[in-house]
């Protein structure tokens, strides 16, 4: 099964990881990456990520955000 640009088994290995690089260099960060950078709660960022105030997608139960849009959302665009 495809989903996006990742092979079902892509997904399960890279989940393992908790890490995701999509194809042509398109970094993603996950929520706890993310929460390294900045000091906010998971709840508060999973509530950012839903109303879309960070850009992220979803790929099963776990929200994954470009590298460009985390630096988006740091630049306040």
């Amino acid at each position: 099964m495809k989903t996006g640009i990742f092979t079902q088994k892509q997904m399960e290995e890279e989940e393992e990881n908790d890490r995701l690089t999509a194809r042509f260099g398109i970094e993603y960060f996950t929520v706890k990456e993310i929460m390294e950078w900045i000091p906010i709660k998971k709840s508060q960022l999973c509530k950012k990520l839903r109303k879309g105030k960070i850009k992220g997608r979803k790929i099963g139960k776990k929200w994954y955000v470009t590298r460009q849009e985390f630096y988006n959302y740091l630049e306040g665009k």
